[in-house]
């Protein structure tokens, strides 16, 4: 866990991959932060919303997250999850609100 964390934050191109050679249990909040980080610049979708999944509740619920599982389900074909999340994330005054 510790090489594919310290590979995400040096944004190395291989952390996604190592990532997900791992289970989706990430034992602190900035790992689990930088396994969503290490998707996104891979562009791995389905990784990106499975790590999102894997934060607990309360993690998964800030508007960074909200947003970047709405774009993973918007480009998985899964348009109406996806608009429903942005539809509730639009309606709070924030950066990612703006962008939803």
């Amino acid at each position: 866990m510790l090489i594919a964390y310290n590979a995400a934050r040096q944004l190395l191109p291989e952390a996604n991959a190592w990532y997900r050679d791992l289970d989706d249990a990430a034992p602190n909040e900035a790992q689990r932060e930088w396994r969503v980080r290490a998707a996104l610049r891979a562009l791995a979708w389905p990784d990106v919303a499975r790590a999102i999944d894997a934060m607990p509740e309360s993690q998964a619920q800030e508007s960074a997250w909200r947003y970047w599982k709405g774009r993973a389900l918007e480009v998985l074909s899964r348009k109406d999850d996806a608009t429903r999340l942005f539809g509730s994330l639009a309606a709070e005054p924030s950066f990612y609100g703006f962008l939803a």
